[in-house]
């Protein structure tokens, strides 16, 4: 494709690692592949390689993990500060009077949403996360541009608040297909909603009212940490002698885990890379040990991070550290714990495979299509 033309020598040398990894082991040649995908992501024939190495079932899950380590934190650093369309391609609830062209409000496919109603319509469409909104477009179709609108922001406590209408644009381009620029709030916003007026009826006899070739609200979404020990395939492993490790992370298990010596331990695979904000422990009735580390750890990384605890060891904060492993190490006393709980954010390999073919085919929706389907379609489970 011409993007990969533009970078001709960067292809090369994707293609050059492409074909020398066939030479090695799976786990380097899993490494040579995601470093070629970084060299030139449009080379098709890496992704499908990557397909076909992840097939044959022999790489471990450790290695994956580590690979991927780099890449995931690079896209997150970006994604904190980038500034991004918050609705490209989301699902949009609209009036009937959008019949079956509401799903081109967002899309990248070039269709157009038609409003054919005088009364007007309106839509409404759900952010990913709760976000800071910096600025609104919407490209009209030909002169079929509302002359009168609102636009409602939800905030996280669930109520719509009007914040702009067509008084608060700048509009750009001609009679036909201009675009209005509105600026966007502080307000942490979870869903946009549009209310559609008063429109200008097409020259073209189509009876449109309200035509939309794109919609874009431009901001930077927010993390919002999820609880990260809720799922039960979770494997733990706890020291010999300790018991009741199933109730650490069960809402229907209530058996308490005991340790069983001075020195005790508690690992839990996470089974993807976590991103994680803080570990809360519930004791029992004070039986805490004498000594208590976390370490966190990514696969078969060499050095893991180690974050040293004081009492009374009840909520800890992670800053945002990396793990696909956690271990509580503890030394003395007799601990008893109810419960434990992590917050942060949890990315699969497929989920940070995706993450980068966003990021480079952000503009090419037939082609980013094809390649998430060759993610898809990768016989992977983390």
């Amino acid at each position: 494709m011409n993007e990969a033309q533009k970078n001709i020598e960067g292809y090369r040398l994707s293609e050059k690692m492409r074909i020398s990894s066939k030479f090695a082991d799976s786990a380097l040649r899993f490494e040579i592949l995601e470093d070629a995908t970084t060299q030139c992501p449009y080379n098709i024939a890496v992704w499908r390689d990557l397909q076909n190495l992840i097939k044959e079932g022999k790489l471990e899950k450790d290695t994956v993990r580590r690979v991927l380590l780099p890449s995931l934190l690079s896209q997150r650093e970006r994604m904190r500060s980038e500034i991004s369309d918050l609705v490209k391609e989301k699902q949009a609830t609209a009036s009937d009077c959008f019949g079956d062209t509401s799903g081109y409000l967002t899309d990248s496919t070039g269709k157009v949403a038609l409003c054919r109603d005088k009364n007007g319509g309106s839509f409404e469409i759900a952010l990913d996360k709760p976000s800071t909104v910096k600025q609104i477009h919407i490209n009209w179709w030909r002169a079929s541009n509302a002359l009168k609108y609102k636009i409602y922001a939800m905030s996280v406590n669930g109520s719509y608040k009007p914040l702009r209408s067509q008084d608060d644009e700048r509009k750009t381009g001609g009679y036909v297909d201009p675009t209005s620029h509105l600026d966007g709030w502080e307000m942490k916003t979870v869903r946009i909603k549009v209310d559609l007026i008063q429109g200008r009826k097409d020259n073209w006899k189509k009876g449109v009212y309200f035509g939309i070739r794109t919609f874009e609200v431009m901001g930077i979404a927010d993390d919002v940490p999820m609880e990260v020990f809720t799922d039960k395939n979770l494997h733990i492993n706890t020291n010999e002698g300790s018991s009741g490790q199933m109730g650490l992370i069960s809402s229907t298990d209530s058996t308490l885990w005991r340790g069983g010596n001075r020195h005790n331990w508690i690992e839990i695979d996470l089974r993807k890379i976590c991103i994680l904000n803080k570990i809360e422990m519930l004791w029992v009735d004070g039986a805490v040990p004498e000594e208590l580390e976390i370490i966190l750890s990514v696969g078969d990384l060499d050095k893991p991070e180690v974050v040293r605890v004081e009492k009374p060891f009840h909520e800890v904060s992670l800053k945002r550290n990396a793990a696909s492993k956690v271990r509580i190490d503890m030394k003395g006393g007799a601990p008893v714990l109810q419960e434990l709980k992590a917050a942060g954010m949890c990315y699969g390999a497929k989920d940070i495979l995706k993450m980068r073919v966003m990021e480079f085919y952000k503009q090419y929706y037939y082609l980013r299509t094809d390649v998430d389907k060759i993610i898809d379609d990768m016989v992977y489970q983390d």
